[in-house]
């Protein structure tokens, strides 16, 4: 989802700027994609990982009672 959110932006950059740079990058896509890095606050991304981590756990334990109820 970054990744399109990512080009869809530099897309409407381009097209209401006709920025030379934007339009390097558009054309060079896959190679300009490495050289992005997403940054965000570590506080955030902790959230993040300890969110996916408790939807992980609530996944576990709903297919380990599937299994004992015999679902």
């Amino acid at each position: 989802q970054d990744v399109s959110d990512l080009l869809e932006m530099i897309e409407s950059h381009y097209r209401h700027t006709q920025s030379p740079v934007a339009r390097r990058v558009l054309d060079h896509w896959p190679h300009v994609l490495e050289q992005f890095v997403k940054v965000m606050p570590i506080d955030y991304k902790r959230v993040l990982l300890d969110r996916a981590k408790h939807d992980e756990e609530i996944e576990s334990i709903v297919h380990r009672e599937a299994h004992v109820d015999g679902r």
